[in-house]
Protein backbone atom coordinates (compact mmCIF):
# COMPACT_ATOMS: atom_id res chain seq x y z
CA UNK A 1 0.00 0.00 0.00
CA UNK A 2 1.38 3.57 -1.44
CA UNK A 3 1.54 5.64 2.31
CA UNK A 4 0.72 9.68 0.93
CA UNK A 5 1.15 12.26 3.27
CA UNK A 6 0.31 16.19 2.47
CA UNK A 7 1.93 18.30 5.00
CA UNK A 8 1.64 21.00 2.36
CA UNK A 9 -0.70 21.73 -0.77
CA UNK A 10 0.62 19.54 -3.57
CA UNK A 11 3.67 17.86 -1.97
CA UNK A 12 3.91 13.93 -1.54
CA UNK A 13 5.57 11.95 0.51
CA UNK A 14 5.28 8.95 -1.69
CA UNK A 15 6.65 5.14 1.02
CA UNK A 16 6.98 2.67 -2.30
CA UNK A 17 7.22 4.19 -6.01
CA UNK A 18 6.54 0.51 -7.65
CA UNK A 19 3.13 0.90 -6.13
CA UNK A 20 2.07 4.55 -6.45
CA UNK A 21 -1.65 5.29 -7.27
CA UNK A 22 -3.85 7.92 -7.08
CA UNK A 23 -6.12 7.75 -4.29
CA UNK A 24 -8.63 10.09 -4.57
CA UNK A 25 -11.75 9.53 -6.69
CA UNK A 26 -13.16 12.88 -8.00
CA UNK A 27 -16.68 10.87 -9.45
CA UNK A 28 -17.88 8.26 -11.24
CA UNK A 29 -19.35 6.98 -14.85
CA UNK A 30 -22.09 5.91 -16.42
CA UNK A 31 -21.68 2.73 -14.98
CA UNK A 32 -19.98 3.78 -11.69
CA UNK A 33 -16.58 3.09 -12.65
CA UNK A 34 -14.72 5.38 -10.25
CA UNK A 35 -12.70 8.06 -12.05
CA UNK A 36 -9.75 9.17 -10.97
CA UNK A 37 -7.90 12.88 -11.64
CA UNK A 38 -4.95 13.55 -13.83
CA UNK A 39 -2.05 13.81 -11.67
CA UNK A 40 1.67 14.72 -13.05
CA UNK A 41 3.86 13.56 -10.32
CA UNK A 42 7.28 15.04 -10.37
CA UNK A 43 9.87 13.33 -7.84
CA UNK A 44 12.20 16.20 -5.97
CA UNK A 45 14.29 12.77 -4.50
CA UNK A 46 14.43 10.22 -1.88
CA UNK A 47 14.43 10.92 1.79
CA UNK A 48 17.59 8.74 3.62
CA UNK A 49 18.11 7.71 7.24
CA UNK A 50 20.99 7.66 9.13
CA UNK A 51 21.53 4.86 7.96
CA UNK A 52 22.31 6.18 4.52
CA UNK A 53 18.67 3.71 3.46
CA UNK A 54 15.99 5.32 1.20
CA UNK A 55 12.88 5.88 4.08
CA UNK A 56 10.67 7.50 1.61
CA UNK A 57 10.57 9.82 -2.01
CA UNK A 58 8.92 13.53 -1.65
CA UNK A 59 7.99 15.37 -4.82
CA UNK A 60 5.13 17.39 -5.62
CA UNK A 61 2.35 16.78 -7.79
CA UNK A 62 -0.01 19.10 -10.34
CA UNK A 63 -3.44 17.94 -10.74
CA UNK A 64 -3.52 18.44 -14.83
CA UNK A 65 -7.68 17.06 -15.14
CA UNK A 66 -8.56 20.69 -16.60
CA UNK A 67 -5.66 20.88 -18.90
CA UNK A 68 -6.11 17.49 -20.40
CA UNK A 69 -9.35 18.10 -20.95
CA UNK A 70 -8.52 21.22 -22.85
CA UNK A 71 -6.47 19.20 -25.10
CA UNK A 72 -9.09 16.98 -26.01
CA UNK A 73 -11.13 19.77 -26.71
CA UNK A 74 -8.22 21.12 -29.25
CA UNK A 75 -7.79 17.93 -30.51
CA UNK A 76 -11.54 16.93 -31.41
CA UNK A 77 -11.69 20.78 -32.85
CA UNK A 78 -8.26 20.24 -35.10
CA UNK A 79 -9.81 16.75 -36.64
CA UNK A 80 -13.04 18.54 -37.22
CA UNK A 81 -11.34 21.55 -39.09
CA UNK A 82 -8.71 19.10 -40.93
CA UNK A 83 -12.27 17.12 -42.06
CA UNK A 84 -13.21 20.48 -43.19
CA UNK A 85 -10.42 21.14 -45.08
CA UNK A 86 -9.71 17.71 -46.62
CA UNK A 87 -13.39 16.95 -47.85
CA UNK A 88 -14.54 20.67 -48.78
CA UNK A 89 -14.80 21.30 -52.95
CA UNK A 90 -13.32 24.39 -51.97
CA UNK A 91 -9.83 25.50 -52.31
CA UNK A 92 -8.32 26.91 -49.03
CA UNK A 93 -5.03 28.48 -48.40
CA UNK A 94 -3.96 29.79 -45.18
CA UNK A 95 -1.05 31.91 -44.34
CA UNK A 96 1.17 32.09 -41.16
CA UNK A 97 1.69 35.88 -39.28
CA UNK A 98 4.52 36.08 -41.77
CA UNK A 99 2.62 36.02 -44.81
CA UNK A 100 3.95 32.98 -46.09
CA UNK A 101 2.03 29.79 -47.34
CA UNK A 102 1.08 27.54 -44.25
CA UNK A 103 -1.36 25.11 -46.01
CA UNK A 104 -3.40 24.69 -49.22
CA UNK A 105 -5.75 22.01 -49.40
CA UNK A 106 -6.60 19.34 -51.69
CA UNK A 107 -9.31 20.48 -53.46
CA UNK A 108 -7.18 23.77 -54.30
CA UNK A 109 -4.32 21.59 -55.23
CA UNK A 110 -6.68 19.84 -57.54
CA UNK A 111 -7.90 22.62 -59.23
CA UNK A 112 -4.15 24.58 -60.03
CA UNK A 113 -2.31 21.80 -60.38
CA UNK A 114 -0.02 22.27 -58.12
CA UNK A 115 1.73 19.97 -55.20
CA UNK A 116 2.42 21.69 -51.96
CA UNK A 117 5.48 21.71 -52.14
CA UNK A 118 5.41 24.51 -54.90
CA UNK A 119 3.43 26.66 -52.59
CA UNK A 120 4.00 25.84 -49.36
CA UNK A 121 6.53 28.41 -47.64
CA UNK A 122 5.59 31.62 -50.66
CA UNK A 123 5.67 34.98 -49.35
CA UNK A 124 1.98 36.48 -50.96
CA UNK A 125 3.58 38.43 -53.54
CA UNK A 126 5.15 35.20 -55.18
CA UNK A 127 2.22 33.23 -54.53
CA UNK A 128 0.23 35.89 -56.08
CA UNK A 129 2.95 36.00 -59.07
CA UNK A 130 2.74 32.27 -59.16
CA UNK A 131 -1.35 31.99 -59.79
CA UNK A 132 -1.48 35.03 -62.02
CA UNK A 133 0.98 33.13 -64.22
CA UNK A 134 -0.93 30.36 -64.41
CA UNK A 135 -4.77 32.29 -64.99
CA UNK A 136 -5.90 32.48 -68.67
CA UNK A 137 -5.67 36.43 -69.70
CA UNK A 138 -9.60 36.69 -69.79
CA UNK A 139 -9.45 35.95 -65.98
CA UNK A 140 -6.43 36.59 -64.35
CA UNK A 141 -5.68 36.92 -60.97
CA UNK A 142 -6.30 40.17 -59.10
CA UNK A 143 -3.39 39.18 -55.89
CA UNK A 144 -4.01 38.49 -52.05
CA UNK A 145 -4.37 42.10 -51.62
CA UNK A 146 -8.00 42.75 -53.72
CA UNK A 147 -9.48 39.29 -51.68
Amino acid sequence: MVSISLPVPNVVTVKSLSTFTRESQVGATADSSPTFPDVSLNLGGAVKNSLGEITHYVGAFVDITARKAAEARILDRNEQLNAIYELSPDGFVSFDTCGRVRFASPAFLRMTGYVDKEIIGLDEAAFSELLSRSCRPEAPFVGIEAL
